[in-house]
């Protein structure tokens, strides 16, 4: 059990309290790392995206602030770099945005 005073993370998300209403943001532990499908791997393309739309589709569904926000494109876009993912992360925001 977690208790919490003005913020507490639950499953993916730090939900926090802030002048009546709440705020939400990413949150990911301590132990997690960079690894994803390696794009260099002899695997289908939709399998080393898999993980990109799942955090793109997290990014687009809770209402983030901004500063949140922009944390967690720069964290996908890093994500994406390291593991050699050459894909358009800011197309498929976009993408994913607009429906």
């Amino acid at each position: 059990m977690e208790v919490g005073g003005e913020k507490i993370n639950f499953l993916d998300l730090t939900i926090s309290l802030d002048g009546g209403g709440y705020t939400y943001g990413i949150y990911r532990k301590p132990t997690t790392t960079d690894i994803t499908v390696h794009g260099s791997s002899f695997c289908p393309l939709p399998h080393k995206l898999a993980a990109y739309h799942y955090y793109i589709n997290r990014l687009v569904s809770i209402p983030p602030t901004a500063e949140s926000y922009d944390a967690e494109v720069s964290t996908i876009k890093h994500l994406a770099s390291v593991n050699n993912i050459r894909h358009s992360i800011s197309e498929m925001i976009r993408k994913k945005a607009v429906k």
